[in-house]
């Protein structure tokens, strides 16, 4: 019977070191170390090695994990994978010689190079509950930082440590910086806010009012709960009606009547709020379209992303009452307002519009002003191409240049339209331009009179003609081409109508333009 229990312990012993990762007596934290120092090693392992490292803990670990930091930085930024295991590490090991560098890190951090340092130290030092890691954090709440999350790791880190000296760093970094190249996200403005709701005074009301008006639903939501976290209380008929979107009160909204257009074009921003506010401002009618073309100005440069399409589509959903307001406000000097402007009469489908916008067109000559003209153009259907027809066949040798482009920019053409005004003209230009219609049609009918037309077939043009002065038949080429090479060449070219045309294809063929 003993040895029978002693072959059986054996066995169980076996069977537990078979499934350990490493052999048994293995010197882990030297093969955590191997790991970092290797550079084939990658991200995923240098993260895993840092979370093994965390674990074991020790002197040694914490060296090993300090030497991998200092090297780091010698050589750049690490992956946000490697930063995060590596802050939980340092933290979860702690002590004296930790705090002293990452303190010192976050110091030394000036520049959004070094983005990723500051997300190690906040994070670290954060869940240390390190006094000394405040003013380097709120002293890093004004580094001009290009990634996402390092304000809210911030924020986050100065919340656990629970100082409430941060909650004026915290406040000022709420308020945009002239010149700045982060735009801070809506989660980062949340996380700021949330802070400071925790660690402010009745003094951070002031700093947290404005975010009421915030284009987020979220960061909206976060300001209300500071705010009543320090104790305010809406007093006045305005801090009510911010009060009210914030909470989403729209049975308040409602009452409020006209008072409430401002906080509803603001509710416009956000997809969980657009849909209500939209219903809100098409019930009080006519008086609530002036005041929501106004909140178009400087529209497309507010954030990262374009809200143009939601305020075209609430100024639409107006209806006849809308139209003459949208012809006026073509010529509003602003550039966001005129293009809101175009895709609103675009979804009216009033082919009066037609006129006004080819005419914009044509004065501005332009590639984003044409590429938004054609689809406004093309939504007004036939009625929307007899403006660039007459542009097509007239004496203005830009504008036919620009109304060719909206054929292809979305206004659909007649094949034999465009035809007809090519045959029935001498002119070379219109006849090029007639081409160019064609070649975007692309029926074999098409294609063979653009080569008639061209008095070339573009397909037997060779790379070595690409320079050819032509132009009409250069664009030909560049519209039958499948790749970027000729784009490109047309992009360092002298030509600045093969430049522009370049530019187009790029943007019908989901290229961006990168400009040095």
């Amino acid at each position: 019977m003993p040895s029978m229990r002693n072959a059986l312990i054996i066995v169980m012993l076996v069977s537990a070191f078979a499934l350990r990762a490493v052999p048994l007596f293995a010197d882990e934290t030297g093969d955590a170390v191997a790991v970092l120092k290797a550079d084939a090693s990658s991200d995923d392992e240098r993260a895993a090695a840092c979370a093994s490292l965390g674990e074991i803990g020790g002197t040694k670990a914490q060296k090993a994990l300090l030497d991998f930091l200092q090297a780091n930085k010698q050589t750049g930024p690490m992956d946000e994978v490697v930063s995060i295991a590596l802050a939980d590490s340092l933290a979860a090991i702690g002590g004296a010689p930790v705090e002293k560098t990452l303190v010192a890190l976050l110091s030394e951090s000036t520049d959004f190079d070094k983005d990723n340092w500051v997300l190690v130290g906040s994070r670290a030092l954060g869940a240390m509950k390190s006094a000394k890691a405040v003013k380097p954090l709120v002293a890093a709440l004004r580094l001009d930082v290009w990634s996402d999350g390092i304000y809210e790791s911030i924020a986050h880190a100065l919340e656990q440590i629970g100082d409430r000296t941060a909650a004026a760093g915290i406040a000022s970094a709420l308020k945009p910086v002239a010149g700045s190249r982060h735009f801070i996200s809506a989660r980062e403005r949340a996380a700021l806010l949330h802070a400071l709701g925790n660690l402010g005074t009745t003094a951070s009301v002031k700093a947290v009012l404005p975010s009421l008006r915030d284009p987020s639903a979220s960061v909206r939501e976060t300001a209300l709960a500071a705010l009543t976290d320090l104790g305010w209380a809406a007093k006045t008929d305005d801090e009510k009606m911010w009060g009210a979107l914030a909470e989403k009160d729209w049975d308040a909204l409602a009452v409020a009547g006209m008072r409430a257009v401002p906080a509803l074009i603001v509710a416009l921003n956000d997809d969980r709020t657009a849909e209500t506010a939209r219903k809100m401002l098409v019930s009080l009618g006519a008086p609530a379209i002036a005041p929501l073309i106004a909140a178009t100005a400087g529209l497309a440069e507010s954030g990262p992303s374009d809200p143009t399409p939601v305020f075209a589509a609430a100024l639409a959903a107006f209806g006849p009452p809308a139209f003459d307001p949208l012809i006026a406000a073509l010529k509003n000097t602003d550039r966001s307002t005129r293009s809101t402007v175009m895709e609103a009469l675009g979804l009216l489908k009033d082919g009066r519009a037609a006129p006004a916008i080819a005419k914009l067109m044509a004065k501005e000559l332009n590639k984003d002003v044409t590429m938004e003209a054609g689809a406004a153009l093309g939504q007004l259907g036939e009625a929307g191409a007899e403006p660039l027809y007459a542009l097509l066949s007239g004496r203005d040798e830009q504008a036919r240049y620009w109304a060719a482009f909206a054929f292809n920019a979305g206004t659909s053409a007649s094949e034999q339209r465009v035809i007809d005004i090519g045959h029935a003209s001498k002119d070379r230009d219109v006849r090029g331009a007639c081409a160019w219609v064609l070649e975007g049609i692309g029926s074999d009918t098409a294609r063979a009179v653009s080569a008639e037309l061209l008095g070339s077939d573009p397909a037997k043009v060779t790379e070595k003609d690409l320079d050819s002065t032509r132009t009409w038949l250069m664009l030909a080429v560049l519209q039958r081409s499948t790749d970027s090479s000729v784009a490109d060449t047309f992009l360092n070219s002298s030509n600045t109508k093969l430049q522009a045309a370049a530019e187009l294809w790029a943007t019908w063929h989901g290229y961006r333009i990168l400009r040095y």
